[in-house]
Parts: structure tokens; C-alpha cells; sequence
């Protein structure tokens, strides 16, 4: 979950965006890595994110889900009085955010990482614009979205149990272990959902980073652990040399 590129002051870590509840706090390691380093990137700035969520096409979403499905979505929906009302979020952001309100969490690497740098002189940087993002997730099909809340539904609580199999895996940096639990989740499976999610990031984030290897600045490149993981990984498509940081 945390290597060094030989050769260069680079070093990446795979984070965890969001936390079990009761996950206390983050493990050491992390907090190394962070105070490592002097230049961080991060995927991109999701403080604007919520802003790319509304639809203007009212009631798409609804047309395309069996009543049961939206009636559970609703319920759901309505857990987080803080949201944009269901009717006008887009179908990819419904997928989105469905299975974050299906368990209860707490932030993870990167609100500390953004917090800790607000009162330190180190430079935050992005791989991606967030509208980079959003221009991704638009093209993500109906019919994906669709078939992501139809398997959510199907068993609320799956998302939790992966969600503490993955930290659990994830804190102690047992990375067969993760991809293990990542290898079942069926919302993977979505071939348009997992391009845009990972693949075609992994593939625009490869320069960035090969520019930030010229840098003689400690820098630590940290993005969601699943981007390190499966074909087309982050660390494949770079085709550097990598190694394990120990920690001590």
C-alpha cells in the first residue's frame, strides 16, 4: 500500500477515501508518509463536487428502476437530509453516493492530508481537475447506474462488510487480503463503471506523475488503494521499479 519508485524522491501511497466508523485512527504508516514528504498530490479537489451532481432531465433516473428500487433508494436518500433531493441528482451520482449512505463512515487519508497542509508549508497538488472527473462519470451508461443500485438494493449491507475487510486489510498493508475482497464485489464487474473509475484515470494520471519523478522535493503521490489494484493498475502503467517502504 506504500512504495518508493527507485531512483527518484517519489514515493505513492494507497489511501482510503472514507472509514468504518469505529475505524479509530489512521494507521501510522500513513501518518508517515504524510510527514515525508514536502509535495503531496491527490486525485483531485472534491470540495466542488456536489455541484455536478444535479440533473436537469427530472425523473430519468426513476423511469429506468422497478418501483422497488426506488422506493429503497428513497429511503436511503432521505437518511442525509444534506443532499440535493433524489429527483434531480444524475443517475451516475445516485450510484455514487448510494452506497456511501448505506453505512456509517467516517473521512479518511485525504481530509487530514488537505487539513494538515492548510497549517504547513507544504505544496498540495492534483492529478486531475475535478471537472476532469465529472467529464468521466458523464459518460458512464444508464444502464450502469441502473444495474449498480439494483445490486446494491438487492443486499444494503454488502457495502459495509466490504468496506471493514478492506480497511482491515488495508491498515495492516496486506494487499492479497484487499484484493481478495475487491475481487467480489460485483459493481467491479461493470465494465463502462470500472473504466471510468479507475482505468482511464490510471491512464491520465501516468504523466503527472512521470513529470513529478524529475522532482527533487519529497513527494508523495497518494490515490485510492484500488487504483493499485487489478489490470491496467496504476503501478503497471507506469512500469517503474517499485519497493516496499518498510516502517518501523
Amino acid at each position: 500500500m506504500y512504495w518508493k519508485i527507485v531512483g527518484t524522491n517519489v514515493r505513492m501511497l494507497g489511501s482510503m477515501h472514507l472509514m468504518p466508523s469505529n475505524a479509530g485512527n489512521l494507521p501510522e504508516w500513513v501518518v508517515d508518509a504524510y510527514s515525508w514528504a514536502d509535495v503531496v498530490y491527490l486525485e483531485s479537489d472534491s470540495r466542488t463536487f456536489a455541484t455536478h451532481m444535479r440533473s436537469q432531465d427530472i425523473n430519468k433516473l426513476q423511469s429506468h428502476l422497478s418501483l422497488e428500487v426506488w422506493a429503497a433508494l428513497n429511503r436511503l436518500w432521505k437518511s442525509n437530509a444534506a443532499l440535493p433531493s433524489l429527483p434531480d441528482v444524475k443517475p451516475w451520482a445516485a450510484a455514487l453516493i448510494a452506497p456511501v449512505l448505506a453505512q456509517p463512515l467516517v473521512n479518511g487519508v485525504e481530509p487530514y492530508f488537505i487539513e494538515q497542509a492548510a497549517t504547513q508549508s507544504k505544496s498540495l497538488r492534483y492529478l486531475e481537475t475535478i471537472a476532469d472527473f465529472v467529464a468521466g462519470l458523464e459518460s458512464i451508461p444508464i444502464e450502469e447506474a441502473v444495474a449498480a443500485l439494483t445490486i446494491l438494493m438487492a443486499d444494503l449491507a454488502e457495502p459495509g462488510r466490504s468496506m471493514k475487510a478492506m480497511h482491515a486489510a488495508w491498515v495492516v498493508r496486506d494487499f492479497a487480503e484487499f484484493a481478495k475482497v475487491v475481487e467480489r464485489m460485483a459493481v467491479l464487474r461493470l465494465a463502462n463503471t470500472r473504466r471510468v473509475l479507475l482505468d482511464d484515470r490510471n491512464r491520465n494520471w501516468v504523466m503527472p506523475i512521470l513529470t513529478a519523478l524529475e522532482s527533487s522535493a519529497p513527494t508523495l503521490i497518494a490515490v485510492g488503494v484500488l487504483h493499485f489494484w487489478g489490470r491496467n493498475n496504476l503501478l503497471e502503467l507506469l512500469g517503474q521499479h517499485v519497493e516496499i517502504v518498510e516502517i518501523d
